[in-house]
């Protein structure tokens, strides 16, 4: 099997152990949840951009400074990268990709963000990655001088599904934190076709909910 970090065929994905679990990820998410109040803050900060394709997504490379803030509880942006189709579902319905903010905590525990795109305007921080998106696997650039804002990426409203889930990529790691936001970003048709050449399906088939809990949340500071 050929490394690509948490990302691999979905031929090698069928053949790996470890998909079991009654916390995994993705889920169709309700259309009517319990909502509550949730302690949730994005502080994203600007970050070099590098761009790396690693034979299943584009993915984006972090620097340090930029923080999810849940509660009492802080997680650092590692990484972002996209899916075609999206992932999760809503009422059963998808969207066109998803985009997946990787966290990570002193810990090790992760916290996931998920922005759904949907068809629309043109999106000029997307084209900044897309631009320097490396057509070869194992190919990652380094844009000279550019940067990019992981908040230019986010919806005004971050109001958000909450549930407790794993990683959609092997080794399925459980207990990660989503935080799927239920307004979407729009992109352009042209923008989704630019990423669909290189990955047409790389998403994950929807999970099994077995009873957890999934709430609506207004995300406050």
């Amino acid at each position: 099997m050929k490394g690509r970090g948490l990302f691999v065929s979905n031929e090698e994905r069928n053949s790996l152990p470890g998909e079991t679990g009654m916390q995994q990820s993705p889920i169709d998410l309700p259309s009517e949840a319990t909502t509550a109040p949730h302690a949730l803050a994005l502080r994203y900060a600007p970050t070099p951009l590098v761009v790396g394709n690693n034979g299943y997504t584009i993915q984006v490379d972090y620097a340090p400074g930029s923080l999810l803030v849940t509660g009492d509880r802080q997680f650092r942006l590692t990484q972002f990268h996209f899916h075609r189709r999206s992932e999760h579902t809503i009422a059963g319905v998808p969207a066109e990709m998803e985009l997946h903010l990787v966290h990570q905590d002193t810990a090790g525990s992760l916290a996931v963000v998920g922005v759904l795109f949907t068809a629309g305007r043109h999106h000029e921080a997307l084209q900044r990655v897309w631009d320097n998106m490396p057509t070869k696997e194992d190919e990652k650039r380094l844009a000279p001088g550019e940067a990019i804002n992981a908040a230019d990426l986010l919806p005004a409203d971050l109001s958000y599904y909450h549930y407790v889930g794993s990683l959609t990529t092997p080794p399925y790691t459980q207990g990660v934190l989503w935080f799927v936001l239920s307004e979407t970003v729009e992109v352009s048709p042209g923008q989704i076709e630019q990423f669909a050449a290189l990955f047409p399906q790389n998403f994950r088939g929807l999970q099994p909910l077995y009873g957890r809990a999934v709430t609506f949340n207004r995300a406050v500071e």
